[in-house]
């Protein structure tokens, strides 16, 4: 708890022998001081739950309420994609990808476009120009049946990368007259009736460390997609948002397909109920332990051995995941 906080709620510290509080506790009885310390203590824990957002509970393979289908849900779908980056999210009609895998992925992603109905994406999402995040935005903007508002991108959109992956991307979005928008750190956007904040860590250690994070607010819900945040990001996050519960999260996607460790500030910040693996689990086997030894309540699934479906209410999340390489239908939805 900041010290500007405290007094901006009427609270200080003891002092130390000096001014009008340092004084009133020297003359104190030892009783008096353990009231005033319990006080003082149970003062500061209240302010900091106050700080910190309300948590959603999360339902592994639980069936919901009857009424489900009938709420307005923000639904989150980790494409099953090997170990490529592909997310889809849809609320209150709205929809937006994040990433779009390799490009050998097209099918999954459409399928689970049309299992919702989704026609119109409002937001293209590029965390970064990697072969397995970006790669598929050409062959999905080709597609018949769909309409795309905007294509947001941390980077310029004169950007090269070593392997020309945002040259080509552009030149495809220019094509179809796509617009192009470059992302700005602490930016919000808004999907139906959920906000989302893009962090970036504006340090200077490399292209993934710079890719861009979103942190989803629906309601009670909140979820966390780290990109592919390595442990130097990662403890840039815990630094600059985890103080004031600005991380907190309900679902976590693991950084960086779960190759890198989570710092144990970086996990304590964010203390996710679940993680999500863009991955399969014989690719990365130490992620298992390394997230017990971290968060030991915490769920695991890799969504590289079958999509993942989380969808949540504002209050709860239920979540499950499909066989591997299985195609989302609209059926896979109904619970």
């Amino acid at each position: 708890m900041r010290k500007m906080n405290m007094e901006r709620l009427g609270l200080r510290a003891i002092g130390r022998g000096r001014g009008r509080h340092g004084k009133r506790a020297a003359q104190r009885t030892p009783m008096e001081n353990q009231r005033h310390a319990r006080r003082f203590s149970l003062a500061c824990l209240m302010t900091l739950c106050l700080c910190l957002p309300a948590r959603a509970d999360v339902y592994i393979d639980r069936t919901p309420p009857e009424d489900w289908a009938q709420r307005p849900l923000l639904r989150i779908i980790a494409i099953d994609a090997n170990r490529n980056d592909a997310m889809l999210l849809t609320c209150q009609g709205e929809a937006m990808l994040v990433d779009s895998a390799d490009g050998c992925s097209l099918a999954a992603i459409c399928a689970a476009a049309d299992a919702q109905q989704v026609t119109s994406f409002k937001y293209l999402f590029s965390t970064h120009s990697d072969t397995d995040h970006i790669w598929g935005f050409p062959g999905l903007v080709h597609e018949e049946g769909y309409a795309f508002g905007e294509f947001l991108s941390p980077n310029p959109e004169h950007y090269r990368d070593k392997e020309r992956n945002h040259e080509r991307v552009t030149y495809a979005l220019r094509k179809l007259e796509i617009p192009y928008r470059q992302l700005e750190d602490g930016e919000l956007l808004t999907l139906g009736g959920a906000s989302l904040r893009v962090m970036r860590c504006m340090e200077n250690l490399g292209a993934n460390a710079r890719s861009a994070a979103l942190y989803i607010s629906y309601g009670e819900s909140r979820a966390l997609l780290t990109a592919d945040a390595e442990s130097a990001a990662m403890r840039y996050y815990a630094d600059q948002y985890g103080a004031d519960g600005q991380l907190r999260a309900d679902i976590m996607k693991a950084p960086h397909h779960g190759i890198n460790a989570l710092p144990a500030e970086f996990a304590e910040a964010v203390s996710p109920e679940l993680i999500f693996v863009t991955n399969l689990e014989r690719n990365v086997p130490r992620y298992r332990g390394r997230v017990r030894q971290a968060l030991p309540e915490a769920g695991l699934m890799f969504c590289g051995e079958g999509s993942v479906v989380m969808e949540t209410d504002g209050e709860n999340w239920y979540v499950w995941q499909l066989p591997n390489n299985q195609l989302l239908t609209a059926e896979d939805l109904v619970r």
